[in-house]
């Protein structure tokens, strides 16, 4: 009896630190990736909301054209005015993470234009560039024109034609490093000409040097050092707790 009572109390006092050790371990191998495959089109998956103003359709996910199948977030380039918005769950980045996704677009070139802005920590939202990022690879191919009323007048953007998925890399702004963060994926047309429109799919957020970032959960700390000396502390308490119930 007296033994089962000292494993009942090793038990008692091991097995929450064990249960905590174990699950922080599963948190920090979570990766921020987004590839919109997990709903059935035109649903949007959790966590990502889509805005905007003027004619057509909003953000959807499409099954027509995806980079990884069955689907890809869309929008159409519409021939008159408006400004349409796809917004990513929050997520927060590690000191040096990167952006990384696919894309293909026909847009009316030097008119009609898609950019990638960041909201941090609740802020209103501004061009990754302005925020502070970079890009290191696919990064805008133009400057909109101010003649047709566009909502993204004079800035650099994508637009034209590319007929296949490319790679956009960028680094994120040293502002948003630990701080809630969200992407808007932004497309805005001007008042005339139209085009098919912007496909966005594969959205990685990667930390610098190490695995993807754990994306739209709070992150379990994990044991630590003195987590495990205090650990190693109680077994052999409660071990000799047994040894004096059984003598």
């Amino acid at each position: 009896m007296k033994t089962t009572r000292s494993k009942a109390l090793l038990t008692w006092l091991v097995l929450p630190f064990a249960a905590f050790w174990g699950s922080s371990l599963t948190a920090q191998a979570a990766p921020i990736t987004w590839d919109f495959d997990a709903v059935t089109a035109p649903a949007l998956p959790a966590g990502f909301t889509t805005t905007g103003t003027g004619s057509g359709a909003l953000w959807v996910t499409t099954s027509a054209v995806a980079d990884t199948p069955p689907n890809s977030a869309f929008a159409p380039d519409v021939n008159s005015l408006s400004d349409k918005s796809l917004v990513t769950p929050v997520f927060t980045p590690d000191s040096g993470a990167t952006v990384t996704f696919r894309h293909q677009y026909g847009l009316e070139s030097t008119f009609d234009g898609g950019v990638l802005e960041i909201s941090i920590n609740g802020a209103a939202f501004q061009d990754i560039i302005a925020a502070g990022g970079s890009f290191v690879s696919g990064g805008y191919t133009t400057t909109i024109s101010s003649a047709f009323s566009s909502p993204i007048a004079g800035r650099q953007a994508w637009s034209g034609s590319q007929a296949s998925f490319m790679t956009t890399q960028v680094n994120l702004p040293p502002a948003a490093f630990s701080q809630p963060t969200q992407l808007r994926f932004r497309l805005a047309t001007d008042t005339s000409v139209g085009s098919t429109g912007w496909w966005v799919d594969t959205i990685v957020v990667s930390s610098a040097g190490g695995p993807p970032s754990a994306a739209s959960v709070t992150p379990v700390p994990t044991i630590g050092e003195y987590g495990l000396l205090a650990l190693m502390a109680l077994v052999a308490g409660a071990a000799a707790f047994g040894r004096r119930h059984r003598a």
